[in-house]
């Protein structure tokens, strides 16, 4: 018997992660409190220890979360085979190979990824395997989530370069071929 609602459960079920290191961040700054305020320096070491890993794990949680919790929202979908990023989608789609990216915006309506052919691949925001995605351009040399996380958020809805190949020739990102 589940004292939470199915509907709920479908609702909390992408932020488990985050909502667990939450709650053990939030018992590690207690126990680091009780420390300092008792003078036991076990307690404080423990409770900094704890509440360093839990802070430390949480970063990398959320965006993993939000791509979870919009996973399917969006339209399309994104396969990664061996160093190959495919999309297909109702009115385009496209492949690139990892080693040809130049650069990467992104907004919060999705992804545009150019290549040195030069090719704009574009992901909307959502798509069936957008984790896979990240995951794969999360290889690449300098890739920032925070950075993806500002674009993202961003209140301009504009594209904003997240990640650039600064040894590839010079191709603009938001150019069109």
């Amino acid at each position: 018997m589940s004292f939470i609602r199915p509907e709920v459960k479908r609702l909390l079920a992408p932020w488990g992660e985050v909502l667990l290191l939450s709650a053990l961040a939030a018992l590690a700054a207690g126990l680091l409190i009780r420390g300092v305020s008792r003078g036991a320096e076990g307690m404080v070491m423990l409770g900094t220890a704890s509440l360093v890993l839990s802070l430390s794990l949480l970063g990398p949680a959320l965006p993993r979360a939000l791509v979870r919790w919009r996973r399917g929202r969006g339209i399309g979908v994104v396969m990664v085979e061996e160093r190959q990023i495919t999309f297909f989608g109702p009115t385009g789609g496209g492949s690139v190979a990892l080693d040809t990216i130049v650069a990467i915006a992104a907004d919060a309506r999705g992804w545009q990824i150019t290549t040195s052919e030069p090719q704009i691949l574009s992901v909307p925001t959502g798509a069936v395997g957008e984790d896979r995605l990240i995951a794969a351009l999360s290889a690449l040399p300098g890739f920032s989530l925070a950075d993806l996380l500002r674009a993202r958020s961003s209140p301009t809805n504009a594209p904003m370069v997240i990640w650039q190949n600064h040894g590839a020739d010079a191709v603009s990102p938001l150019s069109t071929p």
